[in-house]
C-alpha cells in the first residue's frame, strides 16, 4: 500500500523537512516486483517489532537527500506520533509509482512486520500461463481465511499496464493516422512535381534520346531527380524529429523516442514510397517519341 508522509531526516539543517512517498512492503516484495537493490539489502523475517527500525530508499531519495554520502546507516525520524528512528538498510532502483509518463519522485519502503497496515495491496508472481487460476485459488485462500473480508481490483500486470498505456496508444493511434495521411501527401506532391518536371523537360528529353539515350537512362535521371528532392526533404525531417523527440516521451512506453530501428524503419518505408512516386512519370518519360517532341517545339 502506498503512503504519503512528510520526514524529518537527520544530519538535515535544522528544520529542514524531506517529503516522500513510502510502501508498507513484506520481505518478498522486491523479489516479486524486480525491483533491484543497488546497495544494502531487503526486508526480512527478522525485521520484526521487537528489532530496531530498517527502512529502504530509492536512488532519487539518495541523489535528492545524500547526494554525495553514503546512506547505509543514516537515521531517518518520521514527523509524526511514532519518533523511532529508522536505520537505512538498502538502496533501491526507481519506480514510476504515479504514472509511465510521471518523473520519479523519492520514496522508501518500511517493514510490514515493522509499521503493519489494515489495508494491503497483494503481489502474486507465477508461472502459470493463465494468471486468473492463480487470482481464483488467492480469492478462495482468503475467503475461507475470513469470509468477511473485503477482496476488490484484482487485475493482472498485463491488464493494469494496458490500462495505463491506454491513453498512449490512442494518441499514437492518432498520431499514425495522420502520419499515414502525411506520407500519402508527401507521395501524390512528389507525383505532382515529378509529372510536372517530366512535361516540362518533354523537349530535352527527346534531344537525349535522339542523341542515342536509351530508356534505361532517361528512367534513372527522372528518379534521381526525385531522389534528391525526397533525400533532401527525409533529412530535414529526421533531423526535425530528432530535436522535438523530447516531447514524445511521455506517449511512449518501452521504446526509446530516438530508437535507431524506428528511424532506420521509418526512413526505409519513406525511400520506398518516394522511389514509386518518382517511377510512374519516370516510366512516361521513357515512352517519350523524340520526334514528336521535337516537331512540339
Amino acid at each position: 500500500m502506498s503512503l504519503v508522509s512528510k520526514l524529518m531526516a537527520f544530519p538535515f539543517k535544522p528544520g529542514e523537512e524531506a517529503v516522500a512517498d513510502y510502501t508498507v512492503a513484506g520481505s518478498d516484495y522486491f523479489r516479486t516486483m524486480n525491483i533491484t537493490l543497488s546497495r544494502g539489502r531487503a526486508f526480512s523475517e527478522s525485521d520484526t517489532s521487537g528489532s530496531p527500525a530498517v527502512m529502504i530508499v530509492s536512488q532519487a531519495f539518495v541523489n535528492r537527500y545524500f547526494p554525495n554520502e553514503d546512506p547505509l546507516g543514516k537515521r531517518i525520524i518520521f514527523d509524526g506520533k511514532d519518533k523511532t528512528p529508522q536505520e537505512i538498510v538498502g538502496v533501491a532502483a526507481d519506480i514510476h509509482r504515479k504514472g509511465l509518463d510521471a518523473e520519479v519522485e523519492p520514496e522508501f519502503y518500511v517493514s510490514y512486520l515493522q509499521r503493519p497496515e489494515r489495508r494491503m495491496n497483494i503481489v502474486m508472481r507465477t508461472d502459470q500461463v493463465d494468471p486468473s487460476q492463480v487470482i481464483k485459488a488467492a480469492r478462495a485462500e482468503v475467503k475461507a481465511f475470513d469470509p468477511n473480508q473485503v477482496i476488490w481490483r484484482t487485475q493482472t500486470l498485463e491488464q493494469l499496464l494496458r490500462t495505463s498505456v491506454a491513453p498512449r496508444r490512442f494518441n499514437m493511434m492518432l498520431l499514425g493516422v495522420f502520419a499515414s495521411i502525411a506520407l500519402v501527401l508527401a507521395a501524390v506532391g512528389l507525383y505532382g512535381v515529378m509529372s510536372y518536371a517530366v512535361s516540362w523537360r518533354t523537349h530535352e528529353i527527346g534531344i537525349r534520346m535522339a542523341l542515342g539515350a536509351g530508356r534505361t537512362t532517361v528512367l534513372s535521371l527522372v528518379v534521381r531527380e526525385g531522389m534528391k528532392m525526397a533525400l533532401l526533404g527525409l533529412a530535414i525531417g529526421l533531423i526535425t524529429a530528432l530535436l522535438l523527440s523530447r516531447l514524445l516521451r511521455g506517449l511512449l512506453y518501452g521504446i526509446s523516442p530516438t530508437d535507431p530501428l524506428t528511424f532506420a524503419g521509418v526512413s526505409m518505408i519513406l525511400v520506398f514510397v518516394s522511389v514509386l512516386a518518382c517511377l510512374i512519370p519516370a516510366r512516361r518519360a521513357t515512352r517519350v517519341d523524340p520526334i514528336v517532341a521535337l516537331r512540339s517545339e
